[in-house]
């Protein structure tokens, strides 16, 4: 039920030129709402989140996988891409390694797409969800209703529409005789580029 309420919570916060789809998962995944401006799809929200119940399992990655592909096809069109992962319970279907799936959010953001996530209650796994928004770009929220990420909410979308610079890159050139140690918990790419969060306006990044 809080799931369903932050979903529908999300779309009504949204533009009606944004863009939005909406996938459901347990031991299946559905691709609830296909990619569709936001304007048509508080139209179809609600009767979408009706119609369907909590199942048993939860493969965690393939519905954030299918979320992260609906956008593929957008990261091309200047518009920020960002996949929000809602999660009341424990990766136990699929892929549950929470290394190989940081490492896709990693790759899915050097493609353009982000990723944040939302646990709900007291049965989300933490550890996995903070590791994918930490390797994806994004921001981990948490509450034990929808009404506790309200203001999450706002801060996410509030920092996405002010968003000024994308996809940053760092190159570290050192002097002879001095050496460079990177303490943040960042991974170079295979450029030897250091990869940083998006920058919004009036806002700051450290390493």
């Amino acid at each position: 039920v809080a799931a369903k309420a932050c979903a529908a919570d999300l779309v009504n916060r949204l533009h009606g030129d944004d863009e939005v789809s909406i996938v459901i998962y347990d031991t299946e995944v559905d691709l609830l709402l296909p990619l569709m401006p936001a304007s048509q799809a508080r139209d179809q929200i609600q009767r979408a989140l009706a119609s369907f119940e909590a199942g048993g399992s939860t493969d965690l990655h393939q519905g954030w996988l299918v979320g992260a592909k609906q956008l593929a096809g957008r990261t091309g069109s200047n518009r920020l891409c960002r996949v929000i992962l809602l999660s009341d319970g424990q990766a136990n279907h699929g892929l549950t390694d929470s290394t190989q799936i940081a490492a896709q959010c990693r790759d899915w953001l050097s493609r353009g797409v982000g990723t944040s996530t939302v646990g709900l209650g007291r049965s989300f796994n933490e550890q996995l969800m903070v590791e994918m928004a930490r390797a994806g770009g994004g921001q981990t929220y948490y509450g034990q209703t929808a009404t506790d990420l309200f203001d999450g909410f706002d801060e996410e979308l509030a920092l996405l529409q002010a968003m000024c610079l994308h996809r940053i890159r760092l190159r570290l050139i050192a002097p002879p005789g001095v050496v460079l140690e990177m303490l943040s918990p960042i991974v170079a790419d295979a450029q030897g580029h250091w990869p940083l969060d998006d920058l919004a306006w009036g806002s700051e990044r450290w390493l």
